[in-house]
């Protein structure tokens, strides 16, 4: 038994997990999956969200039965936020008596840190999902590169990113460790509602891309629009595409869409909580993004049987590799454009990468494995209580 649950009997320890927001996206969904799998092993979970207080993921959490709590940072004074944040958040650790803390980006590290050093968090994880902050923003990069030793281990979504925090943050290599992203992968292959393609004005005889995420400039939407509508040229298919998704860039996103006349064959649905009722209604899913870690949408695609075309940036040319899905330079519409071609004219292509990405999600992203492997980094057994 460890350190932490030798010192506890009968009441199960408090796993305390703090997402970024409650809004959807990559780094969200994979705290929110945490925090629904440690409930299933049978752990006391609590939430807060560091940077947003609402969202659809809070809905789902509390519909679970875990309790989320308002600490989010950024609705703090100002002036003072700085000074007052730690003490509001280590009391509250203090008196939910946290057994382990998992937070999410560098940034928790400058600004939770010193709240979970007060309190005396026996285990914190901090999980990192992308490099583009630091390679962007020097000052970003030196304050978390300071901070590292808050935390008892620090993992990271693909394994090449432990060598940069190693070589260009300094991190000691003991404190680095690769946690997969997981998914639930249906049993079987989802059937397709025929209601969900009427829910939003989408023909049975359309071929419909998707993509899904947070609608940001690094996720290069208008270069997929660009690349749809050039697909348009290319075959005599009725085709749409479907964008999951909201955020800052959407008012250039819409602009992209009405300049090239694509109001009638792009659907923007929004951020939603039923993707994975959506999936299995579409033919292809698409990613156009500028850089990524390795995205949670792109898995979960793979996992419903959706052939899969994406850039070739981040951990996404290791997971489509030997033939799990299609991958194309970065802001190419005219690539993106054949690749998606490619999908439409070639069935037993579909096929193949439909087969080949259930594998490769099977082998390497079951949740249940992420969910263990945190456990075993927050210095908890694997389900509770632990068996004799």
């Amino acid at each position: 038994m460890s350190s932490i649950t030798s010192a506890l009997t009968g009441a199960p320890p408090t796993i305390v997990e703090a997402l970024y927001s409650y809004d959807i996206g990559g780094g969200e969904r994979v705290a929110a999956d945490a925090a629904l799998g440690f409930k299933r092993r049978g752990y006391r979970v609590l939430c807060f969200g560091m940077y947003g207080n609402d969202g659809p993921l809070r809905r789902e959490i509390e519909a679970a039965g875990i309790q989320c709590f308002d600490y989010q940072y950024t609705s703090r004074a100002r002036l003072t936020r700085r000074l007052t944040y730690p003490f509001e958040l280590a009391s509250f650790l203090r008196r939910e008596r946290a057994a382990a803390l998992h937070v999410h980006y560098g940034a928790a590290l400058d600004i939770a840190g010193i709240a979970w050093q007060m309190a005396r968090v026996p285990r914190v994880v901090m999980t990192e999902h992308a490099l583009h902050q630091y390679r962007s923003r020097p000052d970003y990069r030196a304050t978390t590169a300071a901070r590292l030793r808050r935390a008892h281990a620090i993992t990271v979504v693909h394994p090449d990113q432990i060598g940069y925090f190693v070589n260009e943050l300094g991190a000691p290599r003991d404190l680095m460790h690769y946690v997969a992203n997981g998914v639930v992968v249906p049993a079987d292959r989802p059937a397709r509602d025929p209601s969900v393609r009427r829910e939003f004005g989408t023909g049975e005889n359309e071929f419909v891309f998707t993509a899904v995420g947070r609608l940001n400039e690094v996720k290069d939407i208008p270069t997929l629009v660009a690349a749809f509508h050039a697909l348009r040229s290319l075959t005599t298919n009725p085709t749409r595409l479907w964008l999951i998704g909201d955020g800052e860039d959407r008012p250039r996103i819409e602009q992209t869409i009405a300049r090239l006349g694509l109001k009638d064959h792009v659907s923007m649905l929004g951020a939603r909580t039923d993707v994975m009722r959506l999936l299995p209604a579409t033919d292809a899913y698409v990613m156009s993004s500028l850089t990524e870690g390795l995205p949670m949408a792109l898995i979960e695609a793979m996992a419903n049987r959706v052939p899969c075309v994406a850039t070739a940036v981040g951990g996404i040319p290791d997971l489509l590799r030997d033939g799990a899905g299609l991958t194309i330079p970065a802001a190419d519409p005219l690539a993106l454009s054949r690749a998606m071609l490619r999908l439409i004219d070639e069935p037993s292509l579909r096929a193949r990468l439909v087969e080949r990405g259930l594998d490769r999600v099977r082998a390497d992203h079951d949740i249940e494995t992420t969910v263990t492997r945190y456990l075993e980094l927050l210095g908890l057994p694997a389900r509770w209580p632990e068996p004799a």
